[in-house]
């Protein structure tokens, strides 16, 4: 698997909680820049946090859209608990992992937050921004096209051959009214990605390889039993970091 540190042969990130549109991007992107894989076996697209790297001109794309309305895309597709798991992994408190079995109804009527999409995006964009990130609102997508293009540096065919929009179905057209009012209950105080714009840069502000030490990123390190390809980064990269992480690891495992 591959580790919290990005691998050298990708330039791009598409990044997103999920049910947003983010594989249809990543596709069409990867024709001209060298991204990570678009299955739903990939790492990176689903991180929690951002990953890290120490090559200046990687750039990530970051994917939101309404809470509501991606919740029962991936319920209607079966990925509600593959994808809880995912966005709840590196948490520091875990509140509530969606069963496998249970329903969108049931879901709505629990009322607890299962996919913690506020808490991705914030750590994306403001807690853990680790690299120049370009944020896009789904349904926004068709109109952030050239600045996401000019962004990334992408040719003119990018713009030209992108697939047309599709009228996409929203939420309270297929599920019951007491079902969509209790998805709507659930993600009310999700104030972020409720006011975030359309289509937002943010760039960095401090240095990512920072973010390393901090919780998140200490148990991504320990998860991955501290593997050679992330031994090789650090020592290529950075040796006093190396150092570092490894005295960080010796502390964590003493707990």
């Amino acid at each position: 698997m591959p580790g919290i540190i990005l691998a050298r042969n990708i330039d791009v990130v598409v990044a997103s909680s999920g049910g947003v549109g983010s594989t249809l991007l990543l596709e069409e992107i990867s024709k001209y820049k060298r991204t990570h894989r678009h299955l739903a076996i990939d790492y990176y697209k689903h991180l929690s946090i951002p990953p890290i790297s120490f090559r200046r001109n990687v750039k990530y794309v970051y994917v939101f859209g309404d809470p509501v309305t991606a919740s029962i895309s991936l319920f209607k597709r079966g990925f509600h608990h593959q994808q809880s798991v995912k966005l709840n992994r590196y948490r520091s408190n875990t509140a509530f992992i969606i069963p496998e079995k249970m329903t969108l109804e049931e879901y709505a009527a629990k009322g607890r937050d299962g996919f913690q999409y506020e808490e991705q995006l914030r750590n994306w964009c403001e807690t853990f921004l680790a690299q120049p990130t370009f944020f896009i609102r789904y349904d926004q997508l068709y109109e952030s096209l050239p600045a996401l293009a000019q962004f990334l540096e992408l040719p003119p065919q990018f713009l030209e051959d992108f697939p047309p929009e599709q009228q996409r179905q929203s939420g309270r057209d297929v599920v019951s009214e007491e079902t969509f009012e209790g998805l709507t209950r659930i993600y009310a105080g999700h104030k972020l990605l409720h006011e975030m714009e359309g289509c937002e840069i943010h760039d960095l502000t401090d240095r990512p390889a920072k973010h390393i030490f901090k919780r998140p990123y200490r148990q991504a390190i320990l998860e991955s039993h501290f593997t050679l390809p992330l031994k090789a980064a650090l020592l290529r990269y950075s040796p006093s970091l190396f150092r570092l992480a490894k005295k960080t690891k010796r502390a964590l495992v003493k707990r």
